[in-house]
């Protein structure tokens, strides 16, 4: 009877980490609603008014800090059982936050124009098809260029001390090398993405965007070794706990 109360007991440590992806998957939602509730005004009034684009720009500033710390606390919290997901969560990003907010106002900016494009190019289909054909393949493989990056950008800045250059190289280089794990990516984050909005109004963002996150993980984590430079001495060694290399 006393083993079954035990808090080792993997009952209670699956339930913990649930409470705990639910904890981290509703922060994330919290830092991301606005940056939401401007993309949907943006669609709903079909791109023409100004400001929504600015307060989508602005609201998207805390975005990626978020992702990148969403990913990082899931890892080392709920993957590797370090830390506690407050203080690891607010950790990274802090930590992160300068960078993860330029990356989010450049994808940002690149969201912005490529919407521009696809609705210019769509003004040309009765005119000239052949160009507007042309033009949107063009833009097609810009965007799935985009997005595939974008499987390996926040993650990789959870894990390495790098530029912002060597962030979106480094990114396309995964995204490009390991093909098939970045389909399967694109898939996870599709299949999540698609369920929010076929579930609305059901409060999907307590628990969806932690167990997307998870999920994600596995196949990044598995990439990240192959680029995880080997340490010369052992944890015991060194001192440090080098716990992204279990």
């Amino acid at each position: 009877m006393g083993s079954l109360f035990n808090v080792e007991n993997p009952f209670f440590q699956a339930i913990n980490k649930i409470i705990d992806i639910i904890i981290l998957s509703t922060v994330w939602s919290l830092l991301c609603a606005l940056c939401t509730f401007s993309g949907y005004m943006i669609v709903s009034e079909g791109g023409q008014y100004l400001l929504f684009w600015v307060a989508f720009l602005v609201t998207l500033i805390p975005v990626g800090p978020a992702t990148t710390a969403l990913y990082y606390a899931i890892v080392k919290v709920i993957r590797r059982e370090r830390g506690y997901v407050f203080r690891e969560f607010f950790h990274s990003f802090k930590n992160n936050f300068k960078q993860g907010a330029i990356l989010s106002l450049i994808i940002g900016v690149i969201t912005i124009i490529l919407y521009v494009d696809y609705t210019w190019v769509k003004s040309f289909s009765g005119d000239n098809s052949k160009f507007s054909i042309v033009m949107t393949v063009v833009f097609n493989i810009i965007t799935v260029i985009a997005v595939i990056m974008l499987m390996y950008l926040f993650p990789i800045l959870s894990r390495f001390t790098l530029t912002i250059k060597l962030l979106f190289r480094n990114s396309f280089i995964m995204a490009i090398r390991h093909l098939p794990t970045t389909i399967l990516l694109v898939l996870i984050v599709g299949v999540f993405g698609i369920g929010t909005y076929l579930l609305w109004p059901y409060p999907t963002f307590f628990i969806f965007p932690g167990v997307c996150c998870l999920l994600c993980s596995l196949l990044i984590e598995r990439v990240f070794k192959k680029y995880m430079p080997k340490p010369d001495q052992s944890p015991e060694e060194s001192g440090q706990d080098q716990w992204y290399l279990e």
